[in-house]
């Protein structure tokens, strides 16, 4: 395949990809307005921005430096040095950053941010070791130009939070610790997945 036609594939699969994980936005906006409460709905927009914080730090820009060295690496043929540090300087960093803000939402006084709150930063500090994990493999399959997958798995991602979120939200309760309990543990099965994805291709190909 010749460079341009290459390029224009691969810029295709991530518009698609990009659009679609998009949608998922949109989709879920006209359902949860509906199912929370105005309360409920700002409650869930300052956990989102508290967590979308808490991932920015523990990404560290992290997924773009892998697309920018993994070359250099797998030239030289250290990309499972590269990858093995990259896994775990990153999951000691996200640890780190979850057991803050855990510990966070411990000590702030009740008055100022409420028990609801304090409870869900809790409960959903899980995630922020969780998130960039995956992060990171949607970075090493972006170096690695394997754009299919990474769309793949970045659509599952999207519309699985939203999948396990509104299910719980219909077996459990309608409130946000059913909705965050459905989130937290899809994201926990995907990031199994994603492992046994990677030791099942070690084990085959050699290859990260």
């Amino acid at each position: 395949m010749s460079p341009i036609k290459k390029l224009i594939t691969q810029s295709s699969h991530y518009l698609l990809g990009h659009s679609l994980a998009m949608a998922a936005g949109f989709l879920s906006f006209p359902i949860l307005t509906r199912i929370f409460s105005i309360d409920d709905y700002g409650t869930l927009g300052l956990i989102s921005t508290t967590l979308f914080i808490a991932y920015s730090l523990a990404k560290q820009g992290s997924p773009s430096s892998i697309v920018r060295f993994y070359p250099e690496y797998r030239a030289s043929k250290n990309s499972n040095i590269f990858c093995s540090t990259m896994f775990l300087g990153y999951t000691i960093l996200a640890i780190a950053i979850a057991i803050f803000l855990f510990i966070f939402s411990q000590i702030i006084p009740p008055n100022l941010l409420g028990n609801t709150v304090s409870t869900l930063l809790s409960l959903t500090s899980v995630l922020v070791i969780l998130v960039p994990i995956i992060n990171l493999f949607l970075g090493f399959w972006r170096a690695q130009q394997r754009s299919k997958l990474y769309n793949l798995v970045l659509i599952l991602n999207r519309y699985g939070l939203l999948f396990f979120g509104i299910s719980f939200l219909f077996l459990l309760n309608k409130d946000l610790y059913a909705y965050y309990t459905g989130q937290i543990i899809f994201t926990v099965l995907l990031s199994l997945f994603l492992i046994v994805l990677t030791r099942i291709r070690q084990k085959l190909y050699g290859k990260p």
